[in-house]
């Protein structure tokens, strides 16, 4: 099967991942530079001192501490 920008659904993921590539899509995450699923038992060992940035859908993003 191929698919073409003539497929609504993927015309707007080329428009999304085109919008990501020029740095114009807003940035969810707010800077975040690691996350990890809600569906984990037990957190990441690194969230400790992490900055909370975003919480999307089953997601938790973080800034690790002294990075810009």
């Amino acid at each position: 099967m191929e698919v073409t920008d003539e497929n609504l659904l993927f015309a707007q993921c080329l428009d999304v991942a085109r919008a990501v590539a020029a740095r114009t899509y807003p940035d969810l995450t707010k800077g975040a530079d690691h996350y990890y699923s809600n569906s984990l038992t037990v957190p990441p060992k690194w969230v400790v001192g992490a900055d909370e940035r975003a919480r999307i859908g089953r997601h938790r993003f973080f800034k690790l501490t002294g990075r810009t």
